[in-house]
């Protein structure tokens, strides 16, 4: 490449000879052995008309030199040196400094631009003749960069050379310009200008890596931590939801203004517009901002989503590529580190895509790194089943929905979905887990079994409640592994625990109305039945009313209702006897009017029945963990835990279901906290901040002390 297409910045009179890299250039007792210097005359006629002439590199071998007290400190020159106007002294140590290789660290940094000056000249004006030397400048502007680049002023100006260089040569060359992900740019390149200007000018959409390019080098954007600290997953993140957001590219409108490029030297008279090197007209993308809003926009949210692995991160650099690490990573960031990690758990789960499989948790833990002897925490559980979630595959038990520490030779049921694996429990589904529950007891207890009548009843809710598939898949998983576990009766009397007594009600309507599905209630469902009235304070001679009510022969007409109790909370809990449309299709009977009613009436609690239902292997363990706080306050924290923000109309409303008065309910278990840990638990503000780690950390620490 020879200048600027042939076509130069400047114009001087060529009185002064270049020597090539690595050329000797000899100048009385100096040789400088790799060249890349002019010497020669100065153009004294052009700079005495006023004009700016780029020659203030050139060495005058007939100006004087000291012989002693070199300027190496640069005391004696200018801002803006020049070679001929330079103390003698420091010619003497700018002379010694490029017959020695020119890297001395200490030397003044006037002197490195004084012989960066002489490159610029090259480039700009007289021309490069060809790539060799071109390669060769450039590799030494680079080494430059390395020795003398904490000079904020020359790491400016090298980086702009060779960023020009770059994007000359690529231009004449017609070489496709490569975008290049830094974080560290400041100001938006030419390359970038021009490779988004061409696409937009061709009516292309612009794709993720010069989006990002873009977005990372504008002067208005601010990474924050979690996307300067972890800047590989958040770039793993924001190319998974651009992709999202703009599956084929986004989209621009092309702005009216036309591109032009001004290349500002160090060197005095190397400076000038460079837009003639284009054969087109390159809109300018410096004159569109919304793009930029657009793309700011996704990356605000990913960088809030990476927010908790960052904290990890900071906190525990040397574990950044654990999976226990990788559990605070969103769902949908992928990094290539992560999927190495999950190459062996792949390989115990299986291609099989059968709609449900029993796979002993020990094995999924050892896959995912983890020692479980005897029991797997949450943390343990949390870091299987979010492994479990990347490579599409669900687990029950899974703690985002209740369930905590676990033994390590039970056995967890997976399946494989095509939707979201893992997210937040909805009112919904945390109902109809709640449903679930009261089937799994039930069934466990009966006899029987899990019969059709259960199953269809089942299905029966998630259609009813408008269960996704991966919700209905996990519930019927979720079902599987309780039947398996064969659940006790304490696992629902925590529930009843947990209930104000109005919802207690209910959901014994409910239990009945499960246990007479199939037509009849067995001696074992009896038992389980009593015991759950007995919970509730309620009198076994009324239990037993409701009974032979439900009794074939004993049902009241159509329009008579079944009492369950009088004086139940505010409203009554009727079981109305079923009408023909109501017959199902197996022949299983249910009242879906009165079924609506319960669902209806159970809303206030929805939210916090998950943690309700949390399995409780070792209660005691808990109950020491959470020394110092009452059932109701309990329950409360374990609800709030399971998220980092609350809106405050959302946070009354479970203190509420709790039986408590929120702002009481925050302060004490703060009290609490700082009893415990030496730190609050929450926030309190117009949304409450849940602080999960301190939690998380607190439980785990007690859970390995034991």
């Amino acid at each position: 490449m020879r200048g600027t297409n042939g076509r130069h910045v400047g114009q001087i009179s060529k009185v002064a000879r270049w020597f090539r890299p690595g050329e000797a250039a000899p100048i009385g007792q100096w040789v400088i052995a790799d060249g890349m210097v002019y010497v020669g005359v100065s153009d004294v006629e052009k700079r005495a008309s006023g004009q700016a002439a780029p020659d203030g590199c050139v060495i005058d071998p007939d100006l004087s030199v000291a012989t002693s007290y070199a300027d190496r400190d640069g005391s004696l020159m200018s801002y803006w040196p020049r070679y001929d106007e330079i103390d003698p002294r420091s010619r003497l140590a700018y002379l010694e400094w490029l017959s020695t290789g020119k890297s001395n660290p200490s030397i003044n940094i006037g002197f490195v631009f004084l012989y960066f000056y002489g490159i610029e000249r090259r480039v700009f004006i007289d021309g490069v003749e060809n790539n060799i030397e071109l390669d060769a400048l450039t590799g030494e502007v680079q080494r430059l960069l390395q020795i003398y680049g904490s000079n904020n002023s020359f790491h400016g100006y090298a980086k702009n050379l060779l960023e020009t260089i770059n994007l000359l040569h690529d231009l004449v060359s017609k070489k496709r310009f490569e975008p290049k992900l830094n974080p560290e740019q400041k100001g938006i390149s030419a390359a970038t200008k021009v490779a988004i200007g061409r696409l937009l000018a061709n009516g292309q959409a612009v794709p993720f890596d010069w989006m990002m390019s873009w977005w990372l080098e504008d002067s208005s954007t601010r990474l924050r931590v979690s996307g300067t600290r972890c800047f590989a997953e958040f770039t793993d993140l924001m190319r998974t939801r651009f992709g999202q957001h703009y599956p084929s590219g986004m989209r621009i409108e092309v702005p009216n203004s036309r591109l032009t490029l001004y290349y500002n030297g160090a060197s005095s008279g190397i400076s000038g517009d460079l837009s003639h090197v284009f054969h087109e007209a390159v809109p300018d993308i410096e004159k569109s901002s919304g793009p930029i809003d657009r793309v700011g926009e996704i990356a605000e949210r990913a960088m809030d989503d990476l927010s908790a692995f960052a904290r990890f991160v900071g906190r525990n650099p040397n574990q950044r590529k654990s999976l226990l690490a990788a559990k605070l990573l969103p769902i949908d960031c992928k990094p290539e580190w992560v999927q190495e990690k999950l190459v062996a758990l792949a390989e115990v789960v299986g291609s099989d895509n059968e709609a449900c499989r029993i796979i002993p948790l020990s094995d999924l833990a050892r896959a995912c790194g983890l020692e479980c002897d005897k029991k797997l925490n949450r943390d343990g559980l949390e870091i299987v089943a979010m492994s479990l979630a990347r490579l599409g595959v669900g687990i029950e038990p899974d703690p985002l929905y209740g369930s905590t520490s676990t033994s390590h030779d039970e056995k967890a049921h997976v399946f494989c979905a095509s939707g979201k694996i893992r997210a937040e429990p909805n009112e919904a589904y945390s109902l109809a887990v709640a449903m679930t529950t009261l089937i799994g007891g039930i069934a466990s207890v009966s006899d029987t079994g899990l019969g059709s009548a259960e199953r269809h009843f089942l299905s029966w809710i998630e259609q009813r409640l408008g269960l996704n598939p991966v919700q209905r898949q996990r519930l019927e998983a979720h079902l599987d592994w309780l039947i398996s576990k064969k659940t006790k009766f304490t696992h629902v009397r925590k529930l009843m625990r947990q209930l104000p007594g109005e919802e207690r009600a209910t959901f014994a309507a409910l239990a009945v109305v499960i246990a007479k599905a199939d037509g009849f209630i067995e001696q074992s469902e009896m038992k389980f039945l009593e015991l759950l009235f007995d919970e509730l304070g309620i009198e076994r001679q009324h239990f037993y009313g409701v009974i032979h009510q439900m009794d074939d022969g004993a049902t009241p007409s159509a329009d008579e209702p079944v009492e369950i109790q009088r004086g139940w909370g505010q409203r009554g809990h009727t079981i109305p006897q079923p009408s023909d449309h109501e017959e199902a299709s197996n022949g299983v009977t249910l009242n879906e009017d009165r079924i609506k009613q319960i669902l209806e009436e159970t809303h206030a609690v929805s939210d916090i029945l998950i943690t309700i239902f949390a399995e409780d292997d070792d209660p005691e363990e808990d109950e020491e963990f959470l020394d110092g706080l009452d059932l109701e306050h309990r329950a409360l924290l374990q609800a709030l835990s399971s998220r980092e923000t609350w809106e405050r109309a959302d946070m009354e409303r479970l203190a509420h279901a709790c039986g408590l008065m929120p702002d009481g309910a925050l302060d004490t278990i703060n009290e609490w906290g700082w009893d415990a840990f030496g730190e609050p638990i929450l926030e309190n503000g117009a949304q409450i901040l849940v602080y999960r780690e301190a939690i998380e950390v607190h439980e785990s620490a007690h859970t390995r002390g034991h």
